[in-house]
């Protein structure tokens, strides 16, 4: 690349260094049409963006006013009557219902369970860096293998769960845990549980460490207990911390997909079926991709509420 040579002061330091010509010539391209000079350096970023988020986005809203296969070139235009048709859905109702179930038992209890870790971990005591490590490393594990580990452990005849419960005596205790619709969708809780609470405690643990320990000992010197200071000055100053993850946790249960479908596909009978994986089996089993889109942007649209709820209510709890 061809660039102008950097002027010199006496003493041999540098006055400045000139742009590159391409540069040079990019901004006084820009400055002839009345173009910001910044927008055309980030114009390839922004075409990645458009053509992987904006494109699908803009096409699912497209294809809900459509009946369509996926496959034919023809598609018939029937208006709202996708909405019409989901609005009357029962397995749909019972997506959502397998969602709140998630969202209250795994984006609940990782949110406190998290939050207890990360307050043990975050002790100065031997020890606690193996701990921290401990319980992030399910974290890191595929998605697929978690699955396909917790599937074995969970078979109702040679799992490890209800081989280990026959072994302690608990043999009354053994189900199918993956095949009984009142069970299916709490183990699969369970798993991703166990596999994500790492995430909640390492992003609590990165906000109790940006608390000042000056606001703690002050608490502390005015006869606070340790609960009154977690409750008065620790959980109030997390709640950045926990609007997100709530967030995160919502919106990651709309779209969970690969845990449910490898654990149980969302059997038996819809019991664990949630709606990302309802949208897959509209698309891709019965070719009903209008359908899938029409379901796509309700759950993008509940996405869309509940963040903005949080959000607003975060502000109104800040005073901004």
């Amino acid at each position: 690349m061809q660039s102008q040579q950097a002027e010199r002061l006496d003493g041999g330091k540098a006055r400045h260094v000139a742009l590159p010509v391409e540069s040079r010539a990019i901004r006084a391209w820009a400055r002839r049409w009345g173009i910001n000079a910044g927008l055309l350096f980030i114009l390839p970023a922004l075409l990645i963006y458009a053509a992987v988020v904006l494109y699908p986005l803009l096409s699912m809203f497209y294809l809900s006013l459509f009946s369509w296969d996926g496959l034919s070139p023809d598609k018939s235009y029937i208006g709202l009557a996708n909405f019409q048709q989901l609005a009357a859905d029962p397995l749909f109702f019972v997506t959502l219902r397998n969602a709140g179930i998630w969202i209250v038992f795994d984006v609940g209890l990782s949110l406190v369970i998290g939050l207890a870790l990360a307050l043990l971990v975050n002790q100065r005591l031997r020890g606690t860096m193996f701990f921290r490590t401990l319980y992030f490393l399910p974290t890191t594990v595929s998605v697929i293998v978690v699955g396909q580990i917790w599937g074995w452990i969970y078979q109702g005849d040679v799992g490890a769960l209800n081989n280990y419960l026959g072994l302690l005596g608990l043999g009354s205790l053994r189900q199918a845990w993956l095949g009984d619709p009142n069970l299916a969708i709490y183990s699969a809780v369970a798993v991703a549980l166990w596999s994500g609470v790492g995430f909640q405690m390492m992003v609590y643990l990165a906000g109790l460490q940006t608390i000042p320990g000056e606001i703690l000992e002050a608490a502390q010197v005015d006869g606070a207990t340790s609960w009154q200071r977690l409750r008065t000055v620790t959980l109030p100053l997390l709640l950045p911390q926990t609007v997100t993850l709530t967030i995160l946790g919502i919106i990651g249960t709309l779209s969970q997909f690969t845990l449910i479908y490898v654990l149980t596909k969302g059997g038996p009978a819809y019991q664990s079926e949630l709606p990302s994986l309802f949208v897959f089996d509209q698309a891709f089993t019965l070719s009903q991709q209008g359908y899938a889109s029409a379901i796509a942007v309700v759950i993008f649209a509940i996405s869309l509420i509940v963040t903005v709820i949080q959000l607003r209510l975060y502000r109104r709890y800040q005073g901004y």
